[in-house]
């Protein structure tokens, strides 16, 4: 009885560091000695209470990840589903905010030579199925920082290398993990009870 106090406290407790709020974390470049200021993506973004991770891919179209065969179902991106938000203009410029605002003017995207803080966070466009819109930076003077709304870009011009679209990935929350140690627990102890009886 005494250890399942303790796994319930431990598993409270889990339950109450994981929900707590916290900034982006860096992904660095693999040789961050050589390349201090440069980023692959960033980890723990949390948009309308789902955490991401986020990637950097430099230049191509949007087809180019998205929808290889420009058929407009994404059955062949690269992801396996269309850009995370895609449908939803709102959760796209949060999700863009934040990377902003991590990257600021200390930060590069993928190459140092480059000194390129751009990036795409698309999104839908309503009003013609061959474009989208997207969020980011887009002012390719790296001292000038500004998060706009792009005007209409084409799914299969290639941006400039010096942009990179981010790819979005949902990360498993630990709160989960936390919530199924708790709703499990009963039935593991009635399980030893049983054992000890027997």
């Amino acid at each position: 009885m005494n250890i399942n106090k303790h796994i319930l406290s431990c598993a409270f407790a889990a339950f109450i560091f994981t929900t707590t709020s916290h900034a982006a974390i860096v992904i660095p470049h693999p040789d961050s000695i050589n390349h201090p200021n440069t980023v692959l993506g960033f980890t723990d973004i949390n948009v309308a209470g789902i955490t991401y991770t986020a990637s950097f891919v430099s230049g191509g179209s949007f087809n180019d990840i998205w929808d290889p065969n420009a058929d407009g179902d994404f059955s062949d991106s690269t992801t396996g589903a269309p850009p995370t938000f895609w449908t939803s203009n709102t959760n796209a410029s949060d999700a863009a905010t934040v990377i902003f605002n991590t990257l600021s003017d200390t930060f590069v995207i993928l190459d140092e030579s480059n000194n390129s803080d751009l990036f795409l966070v698309p999104f839908i466009n309503t009003n013609n199925s061959n474009q989208l819109l997207a969020f980011g930076d887009t002012n390719t003077n790296p001292g000038i920082d500004a998060l706009v709304t792009t005007s209409p870009l084409n799914k299969n011009a290639s941006v400039h290398p010096f942009f990179a679209w981010v790819i979005f990935t949902p990360i498993p929350e630990p709160t989960s993990l936390a919530l199924l140690t708790l709703t499990t627990l009963p039935l593991f102890s009635r399980k030893i009870r049983r054992k000890h009886i027997a």
